[in-house]
């Protein structure tokens, strides 16, 4: 189940995601949200509900990232609050010798945005990445919108990820924050929000 995807022009990020679960054969329309924001970070999760349940948890402080993060800092500090929070929570894990969290994130900070794999593998994307069941029809989408707006080209993506994945259900959640050196872009830890239905504007 699902799609998260984001984009970034190294300045702002945006990030959308679909409100589809699964419950064994049946699907669920979530009411908690996929993509969410945490001092100053945007977060995106797939495949696992209690990982992102975890994280979106106000008992957990995110770390204070660097004015230019890049992925050698995610792949240290980032990852190294994630492994706390699971093993706070009782979610991390243990697999043929490696830690596991059995869910993949997108992180947008800073106008950087990078994607941690289940095995805390960092990536950092140079403009865009998606997740999830219906992550190769959104990446096949931001390839043919170059030149559009971020935001209306993450709408597509996850409107084309519904379109072609029975596991991509809208409404989709789409926030949008900036890079705190950005003139006039405000509080970067307040992002912008906006509910999508998958249907028209």
């Amino acid at each position: 189940m699902t799609c998260i995807a984001a984009i970034t022009d190294g300045v702002r990020v945006v990030m959308g995601g679909d409100s589809a679960g699964v419950d064994g054969e049946m699907d669920l329309s979530l009411n908690g949200p996929k993509v969410f924001e945490r001092e100053g970070y945007l977060v995106g999760y797939a495949d696992k509900y209690r990982a992102g349940q975890l994280v979106l948890s106000d008992d957990f402080l995110w770390p204070d990232p660097p004015l230019h993060p890049d992925a050698r800092w995610a792949s240290k500090a980032l990852t190294g609050w994630l492994r706390a929070c699971f093993s706070k929570g009782g979610w991390l894990r243990t697999a043929d010798g490696r830690e596991t969290s059995d869910a993949n994130f997108l992180v947008g900070v800073a106008g950087k945005l990078f994607r941690i794999t289940p095995t805390f593998a960092v990536h950092e994307a140079e403009e865009y990445a998606a997740i999830g069941c219906g992550a190769k029809y959104a990446l096949g989408s931001f390839a043919s919108t170059e030149g559009q707006p971020l935001q209306e080209r993450v709408t597509t993506a996850l409107r084309a990820a519904e379109k072609h994945c029975a596991g991509v259900q809208h409404p989709f959640t789409i926030l949008t924050t900036w890079s705190e050196s950005t003139p006039g872009a405000g509080d970067a830890s307040s992002p912008s929000r906006h509910r999508g239905d998958g249907g028209g504007e």
